[in-house]
Formats: C-alpha cells, sequence, structure tokens
C-alpha cells in the first residue's frame, strides 16, 4: 500500500465547477476546492468563516411614517457619496424611498414607480444630485439638501431636447422664409403636401439648422421656432430635409440609462430607440440641441450593427462604454479626446450581451463594476460574469469569463455591488445576488496575485438585493420568521457570528426590542461562550445567566451538506470546506478509482477556535492554566488530527463547523493511503 502526503497550500481559485472535476492539469485545480460554503477566500490565500449580518432596521423602517400598501416584492438599493464622511444607503420599495446615513434612518419620500418597475431602475451620481433613469419615466434626480433630513426628488426637465426621424415621410423640395434667429420664427414652406396639424410639435431639419414646428398653416406650409438657424434660405432639394420627433416623451419612451462625462450628460437606450445614444451641450447637462454647428453641441447616434442592438448600461471608464443586449460598444476617441458630433463612434467590440430581462421579461438592471481598470459585467441570461478589460497590444477590449471554472455559482443574478480593497490584507469582493435560490456568490479578485476565487454565502431566507458603502456591505434579506414573510436591512459584520444579529455590552439578562426575530429560535453568544438557543418571546430574548461584560445574538447560519444545498435534519454543518477528489500518478497508474484513506490531516490555521474533521470536533481547549468554563481561545497555530477512519474512493475529507466559532483555515497537508 502507497502512502502518498498532498497538501493544500491556499484557496486562490475558489470553489471548482463539478464538470472541471477532471482538469488536474490546471492551475485551478491545484489551487481549488471541491465546496467553499458560507467562507470567504482572503489575497494571502486561506479561507475564513464569512461574517455575520448585522440586523440594521426593518424595511421598510419601523419608524417610517408611510410604508407600502399591499404586497410587494421587489427593492432596489443605491449608493450616494456626498462626501468622504457623508455616506449614505438608499433603497426603493413599492411607493416610497428611505435613507439611511451611519445606520440610522433619516429620510423618507413618495416616488411613482411601480413594484414591477422598481427592478430596472438605473442610476448614476454627480455631486449632490442622484440622477435616475427608468424607460417609462422622464428621468428624476434626487438632491441632497443642507442636512441629512433634507431631500428632494424631481423631474429633471431637458431643454432642446434630442430628436431623430422615427417616420420621415417628407418629399419634394423645402424652403425657409429666413435663416432665423435662435428663438425666432420663420415659415417653412414644402414642394408637396407634407404637413397636417398633428405635426406641431414635430421638427424640420435640413441646410444646417432645424426649428420646431410650433404653428400650421396649410398642408405645404408651417411655422417654424428656431433651435440652430439655417445656413441660408434656399431651397432644399427633395431628399436632403426631414421631419423628426424629439427622442424622449410619453409616447416614445425615456432613457434606460445615463452618465456625466466630459461635462455632458450622456444618455442611452429608450423604451422606442434602444440603440439611441445621445450626449448633451458640453458644460451644458440639460441641453441636447443636437446640430453640427460647434465640438460644443450636443451629440446623438446610433449602434453601428446588424439588426437592432438595445442599450442596458452606459459607463464612464477608461473609454465610454455602452452595455447592450447583445454586444459591448466604446468610444475610441474618448480616452485621449473630448467626444464632440464629429468624433463619436460606436465601435462595436464584442457580441457577448449583457442581462437586462429576467426569465418571465420583466425588465431589470444590473450595473457593471468596475475596480482596477477591469470592468465586470453580468452577460446575458445571467449564467456568467464577464470582465470587460482592455488589450493594449489588441487596442481592443476583452471579455473573458471570469466565472467559467465556477459558473454553478452564478445562479441567474439579479444584482451586483463591488467591495474594493481597504487595506493590504484584503481583496475586492464581487457580491451576486442569485435571483434563482437567494443566495450569495462572492468573487474574491485581486489581478496582481491571480487571486480570482468564487465561494457561496447562503442565509436563513434569501438575499435580494445589495449595496457597498466604502468598507461596509449593506443587504436586503427576507425571511419567513414565525409564519410571517419579514425583510430586513443587515450589513456584514467580521466581529458576529450569526445572521439577523445584534451586539451589545454590559450587564445584562435580557434583550428586548427583538421584533424581527419574533417566535424564533435563535443562538446567543454571552462574554465570548457559546450558550446554545434561547427563543425570542414579545420581542425578548432572555438570557441563561447574566452576562458579565458582552453578548451577541442572532439566526444561526443555515446547514450545508455536501452538495452544498441544505442538509437533512440533524447535519448541523453551517461551514463546509471540501478538498478536491485526489487522483494521483503513480508507478502502478492512475489512482483514480481505487480505495483511499486519509490517515492524518495536518491544518495550519489562524485565529480560529474550532471545526470539525469529517464531523469529528478537533478539540482546541486544552488543560492548563484555562478553565473549562471560559472562552475558547482563539489559536494561531499547526493542528495534526490521526487516524482518521474509513476508505473512500475520492480520497476526500471535510472541514465543517456546527457551533459559531472563529475560524481561518491557511492550508493542510494529509497522509492519503492508497
Amino acid at each position: 500500500m502507497a502512502r502518498l502526503r498532498p497538501a493544500k497550500t491556499n484557496f486562490s481559485r475558489g470553489e471548482l465547477d463539478p464538470q472541471a472535476l477532471m482538469r488536474h492539469d490546471t492551475v485551478a485545480y491545484e489551487n481549488g476546492a471541491e465546496k467553499l460554503r458560507n467562507v470567504l477566500v482572503f489575497p494571502q490565500g486561506g479561507a475564513r468563516r464569512r461574517p455575520g449580518l448585522e440586523y440594521i432596521d426593518e424595511i421598510p423602517p419601523k419608524t417610517a411614517s408611510n410604508k407600502p400598501s399591499g404586497t410587494w416584492n421587489n427593492i432596489k438599493m443605491i449608493e450616494f457619496k456626498f462626501s468622504i464622511t457623508q455616506l449614505y444607503v438608499i433603497y426603493f420599495v413599492k411607493s416610497y424611498f428611505y435613507i439611511y446615513r451611519n445606520d440610522t434612518f433619516v429620510f423618507e419620500g413618495a416616488h411613482t414607480y411601480t413594484d414591477a418597475q422598481i427592478p430596472a431602475i438605473n442610476w448614476d451620481q454627480n455631486l449632490d444630485t442622484l440622477f435616475l433613469f427608468h424607460e417609462d419615466h422622464t428621468i428624476r434626480t434626487l438632491v441632497r439638501g443642507g442636512s441629512d433630513s433634507s431631500w428632494t426628488l424631481a423631474d429633471f426637465t431637458l431643454t432642446n431636447l434630442p430628436t431623430v426621424a422615427f417616420d420621415n415621410t417628407a418629399n419634394g423640395t423645402g424652403t425657409p422664409s429666413a435663416v432665423g434667429d435662435a428663438g425666432g420664427t420663420v415659415t417653412f414652406t414644402s414642394g408637396a403636401s407634407n404637413f397636417v396639424s398633428g405635426d406641431v410639435g414635430k421638427f424640420i431639419r435640413g441646410n444646417g439648422g432645424y426649428g420646431e414646428i410650433t404653428g400650421y398653416t396649410s398642408a405645404t406650409v408651417v411655422t417654424l421656432t428656431i433651435v440652430q438657424p439655417f445656413a441660408d434660405a434656399d431651397v432644399i432639394a427633395n431628399g436632403l430635409w426631414m421631419m423628426e420627433e424629439v427622442a424622449y416623451s410619453s409616447a416614445r419612451g425615456w432613457p434606460v440609462s445615463g452618465t456625466i462625462f466630459q461635462g455632458r450628460l450622456i444618455l442611452a437606450g429608450a423604451k422606442s430607440l434602444p440603440d439611441f445614444f445621445a450626449a448633451s451641450r458640453s458644460g451644458v447637462i440639460k441641453n441636447f440641441a443636437n446640430s453640427d454647428a460647434d465640438d460644443d453641441s450636443a451629440i446623438v447616434a446610433f449602434g453601428d450593427t446588424p439588426g437592432i442592438s438595445t442599450f442596458l448600461n452606459v459607463y464612464g471608464g477608461r473609454h465610454l462604454q455602452i452595455f447592450a443586449n447583445d454586444a459591448e460598444f466604446y468610444i475610441p476617441k474618448s480616452e485621449s479626446d473630448p467626444i464632440t458630433p464629429n468624433n463619436v463612434t460606436l465601435r462595436r467590440n464584442s457580441s457577448v450581451g449583457s442581462k437586462g430581462t429576467e426569465t418571465d421579461g420583466t425588465r431589470v438592471n444590473i450595473k457593471p463594476q468596475e475596480v482596477d481598470g477591469v470592468v465586470y459585467f453580468v452577460q446575458k441570461g445571467g449564467g456568467d460574469v464577464r470582465e470587460f478589460v482592455f488589450n493594449d497590444a489588441e487596442q481592443a477590449y476583452g471579455t473573458s469569463t471570469v466565472a467559467i471554472v465556477s459558473s454553478h455559482l452564478v445562479r441567474k443574478p439579479k444584482d451586483t455591488a463591488l467591495r474594493r480593497s481597504q487595506s493590504i490584507t484584503e481583496p475586492n469582493y464581487l457580491w451576486v445576488v442569485n435571483g434563482e435560490d437567494g443566495t450569495l456568490a462572492a468573487f474574491c479578485v485581486l489581478r496582481s496575485e491571480e487571486v480570482n476565487a468564487w465561494t457561496l454565502l447562503k442565509t436563513k431566507g434569501t438575499f435580494e438585493n445589495a449595496v457597498v458603502l466604502d468598507q461596509d456591505s449593506y443587504f436586503a434579506v427576507k425571511r419567513t420568521i414565525n409564519s410571517a414573510t419579514v425583510w430586513t436591512l443587515e450589513k456584514f459584520n467580521n466581529d458576529l457570528l450569526f445572521d439577523g444579529g445584534k451586539t451589545g455590552t454590559g450587564t445584562v439578562s435580557s434583550v428586548s426590542n427583538l421584533n424581527w426575530l419574533e417566535g424564533e429560535t435563535i443562538q446567543i453568544i454571552l462574554d465570548g461562550s457559546y450558550l446554545g438557543t434561547v427563543t425570542v418571546s414579545s420581542g425578548v430574548a432572555t438570557f441563561p445567566r447574566t452576562t458579565a461584560s458582552s453578548y451577541q445574538l442572532g439566526i444561526p447560519f443555515p446547514d450545508v451538506d455536501e452538495a452544498g444545498d441544505e442538509a437533512p435534519a440533524g447535519a448541523g454543518n453551517n461551514v463546509l470546506i471540501k478538498p478536491l477528489p485526489d487522483d494521483f500518478a503513480v508507478p502502478s497508474g492512475s489512482t483514480m478509482g481505487k480505495r483511499k484513506r486519509v490517515v492524518n490531516v495536518n491544518m495550519r490555521v489562524y485565529n480560529t477556535q474550532g471545526f470539525y474533521i469529517n464531523n469529528k470536533l478537533v478539540p482546541f481547549r486544552e488543560f492548563g492554566g484555562d478553565l473549562l468554563d471560559e472562552t475558547v481561545p482563539t489559536k494561531t497555530r499547526d493542528v495534526k488530527v490521526k487516524s482518521i477512519p474509513g476508505y473512500t474512493e475520492k480520497g476526500q475529507f471535510t472541514i465543517t463547523q456546527q457551533e459559531p466559532q472563529a475560524m481561518t483555515v491557511l492550508g493542510f497537508a494529509y497522509d492519503l493511503a492508497v
């Protein structure tokens, strides 16, 4: 019988897709795992128990004056950064929006988006103004006033809206009575019967100028109010003038997305013009008078693709980028020069496409997220996350997948949020809210160290939405508590070992006002020691003893079995690390399919209180100075587990937790009998 000694030095490639379990030839296999559940990988390579979720407030806020009536299903969370210290979480639910600062509810207001429309709300911030976009609503702004409690939601009215020819039926010659002045009037005479009274409000464009039809005289004569003076008053030949309409209106729909770029308000997509692009005059973000008179004029353009693309998101990165349902575009000139009416080219870069609808056809907006010059977006259909990164050698963007070996963890996303690294000990985390099952896929990425690791996080209930304010990650969570649906606003807390949890200090024998946990059996830690469960009654959790200094309480992480789904009753494993199958080449051939036994496991852990190997508790408390009724100590050391029984064909073992304790696994080596 051969004795092998494999080792796992890091988890920097995360959990691998079951379809990749034969890729022993890859770095991903060498540095990955079969299961990483309710853990996060960190840049040094290890994996630690994920943070708990600290309860912030009910959704809608329990102290709000106005709350949605009837049922509602959707939420949209938005970050707003007014200054380094003035950071706000804003969320929209049916009929109302609510604002928090420093985890305190500070403002509420009404809106007119329906529950079904909320997932498709798009936004961008500029200084003290939050722009809101939706194809069925005028552009709106939410502006912070002079204090936390002063906010105004209002329509953002554009002047000189961009115009396009939806259905140009003009024929024959056209003649303006004069060149005209901006704001003045002229008559316009057609050589054919082109006009009807319903044309008032439309525009005529030709000979370098254009104006709005503000008066109807006959089928051949109308009055124009000049927006851009004509170059001259000569006869315009047939085919060189046209009738246009404003691009945005209640009848035609409104912009889908927008951003501020190079002093212009950039708009992309619209209900009736899915591949339409418009940019305001430079420095005048309300003015969309689109002529070619000068470089500061407004800009209009369409996607240059076969068929019609549906623009979903516009993003100002290295270039001005547009993400559509079937392609990715960028404006090459925007990197080195200001964009103008004469140099804008919407270059199609790739044909992957972004997610813009759910499987039932409901519109949804999932904003691209950028870190270190790489923009991440959810692929059309929701089955993958892609990176959009510029290749200097090819002078084009690449759209590589970042989830090819972990695609099973990306489950029809409905929201993403990016927590950027705050120190050398942290990576960037992309949170992906899975719409299929309410799990949270966590992507740990640090490109400089080739760390790109996916893990899967579960809570009792479902993750519904996410937003990040600097180092704090907030989530909308929906649970069934005491047979009732409860929505809560929660955030990751590295010192908390529960979800929907709360911490406190002092000498107390009970905690009240736990209405969000009413009737729930929760777990408690008193003075650092786990003391089992209590049931919340009338909003009160009564402890088995009085605390000496501190407590924490909350909902335990849900059980996970080796398949990563909820385990059978009594399994009790709520954190899981499972190495990949061990198939080695030995002189007699491959060990694949041969019976194997993990004899001993040597673990290197950091700030760890306890865990299980193959459901066998690894002791961390030792006889000596520590009393047995004191807090389990946190250890940084090597731990050896001997004489593990049982043969398997894959030669695997599991690292799990059943109690709420700190755990960080740096790596391990083990003896494998083959």
